[in-house]
């Protein structure tokens, strides 16, 4: 189960490391703009600003998103895969009518980047508002922060792979455990069973998903006791085990032994 390379998303801490490459760029070639830019997936007929230099004169926001279709120079390196240098579009005719001339951008170098798996990533470049030849050196110290961003992407890829796995084994675990597991949100409301818990309580996982825990299988008059584990477990993170009684589905009782334990969620909740 290998996750599709267009469907990882660039994480914070990554996107921080990238931010603190492009302000070096512009620093280092003196140029107003050095950006880092992303097709869009589905349908890839977009690309998007990733992370752009906080730079005086930059006309490029991050999110800012151009369409596949007008001949930027960006469209241009992703379409051909091959890196682009355009010292002054305003003397060149097959550029004197690139948007970025719009916004006081007349040179361009920037690379192609691409996943691990060979499809386009996006670009990486700067742009001046005069002319530029951008020298053999700032070619090369272009090309070296693409190979750092390409190895970047290869390394989130490799963690998601690492991280599929890990989910299918746990689901496997999951599905193994000889004891019933329920699994609730910050509502207090089931988000996952195993089939243990069916055989025990004689509800599907489709009956009992998005269902409050209290209502389907505490008593009336466990309702509170109820209340009580789940307020210690998602407001002090602690684990802890206890002993009651719950409700089959068709109504009979039955003695349980509590094992409850917090989950952080990827947000920061339980």
């Amino acid at each position: 189960m290998n996750p599709s390379s267009a469907e990882i998303a660039i994480p914070s801490y990554t996107l921080q490391k990238w931010q603190r490459i492009v302000d070096l760029l512009a620093n280092i070639v003196h140029v107003p703009s050095a950006v880092v830019c992303k097709l869009d997936p589905p349908h890839y007929t977009h690309y998007s600003i990733l992370a752009s230099s906080n730079s005086e004169g930059n006309p490029f926001p991050v999110d800012d998103t151009f369409s596949m279709d007008i001949g930027t120079f960006c469209e241009t390196v992703i379409k051909s895969r091959e890196p682009l240098l355009v010292i002054n579009a305003l003397e060149d005719d097959q550029w004197k009518l690139a948007p970025e001339i719009q916004v006081g951008m007349v040179s361009y170098l920037g690379f192609p980047v691409v996943w691990p798996d060979g499809r386009m990533f996006g670009t990486i470049c700067v742009l001046d508002d005069k002319a530029n030849r951008y020298s053999d050196l700032y070619q090369e110290l272009l090309l070296h922060c693409r190979d750092v961003l390409q190895a970047d992407l290869q390394t989130l890829v490799r963690f998601g792979h690492e991280l599929e796995d890990q989910k299918a084994h746990l689901s496997e675990l999951f599905a193994r455990v000889p004891e019933a597991v329920v699994m609730v949100d910050g509502d207090f409301r089931i988000t996952r069973v195993n089939p243990e818990f069916t055989k025990i309580f004689g509800y599907t996982a489709e009956e009992a998903i998005g269902q409050g825990i209290k209502e389907l299988i505490a008593l009336d008059d466990r309702q509170e006791e109820v209340e009580g584990f789940l307020y210690r477990m998602f407001h002090t993170g602690e684990a802890f085990a206890g002993e009651t009684i719950r409700r089959r589905k068709d109504g009979k009782h039955v003695p349980v032994s509590l094992i409850c334990v917090p989950v952080p969620s990827n947000g920061g909740g339980r």
